[in-house]
């Protein structure tokens, strides 16, 4: 289980590995293997902070879109729920800046849950992750897979990783998903939901 003095470089070392052995080694997503990203770790526990500093990223980020940005809030205890609504605030603060066309933010959480979803659900487990960050994304790269592979290819991935993820024994899938995912951030009370 994690602690909030766990220093930064071993905090980017975990998400490092949860990209490459689960995210790219397990094709979640397969068109992260060619992305390159940057980790960015955003200390403390205070949400107005770690919005001010989302907001600042997203300002960088819309100059720099070259990489993927992993935006990491490893002290916000909060569950899943109140992070998918703090996360919101980012996307509205890429909406309030004119850049929902340019920029594309994906949430992810260790107790991430898909609606109608029970918590068990190993389908949940495509946005899992180590601690709750969001993910910016040049949207411009994601137009283009739509374009190459057409509009259905999210469902056609979720549908694909649901069928991979639910053929692992319970050993396989502790050894190829869930030890990247689990265990790292301490999870706070109802953090289920």
């Amino acid at each position: 289980m994690g602690d909030s003095s766990m220093d930064s470089n071993r905090i980017t070392d975990i998400v490092t590995q949860w990209v490459e052995k689960v995210v790219i080694g397990q094709n979640i997503c397969p068109f992260a293997k060619g992305e390159t990203y940057k980790t960015i770790i955003v200390e403390g526990s205070d949400h107005s902070y770690a919005l001010k500093r989302s907001e600042e990223l997203i300002k960088e980020f819309a100059g720099d879109s070259e990489k993927g940005y992993l935006i990491v809030f490893p002290e916000l205890r909060d569950n899943f729920i109140q992070f998918f609504n703090f996360s919101a605030l980012i996307e509205e603060e890429v909406a309030a800046r004119g850049l929902a066309q340019d920029i594309q933010v994906v949430t992810f959480h260790p107790s991430f849950r898909f609606e109608g979803e029970k918590s068990s659900a190993v389908g949940n487990y495509v946005n899992r992750s180590p601690f709750p960050l969001v993910h910016l994304l040049n949207f411009q790269e994601v137009a283009k897979v739509m374009e190459k592979y057409g509009e259905r290819i999210g469902e056609e991935i979720s549908e694909n990783n649901n069928k991979k993820l639910k053929g692992f024994t319970a050993r396989e899938f502790q050894e190829k998903i869930g030890q990247y995912c689990e265990g790292f951030w301490p999870l706070s009370e109802g953090s289920d939901i």
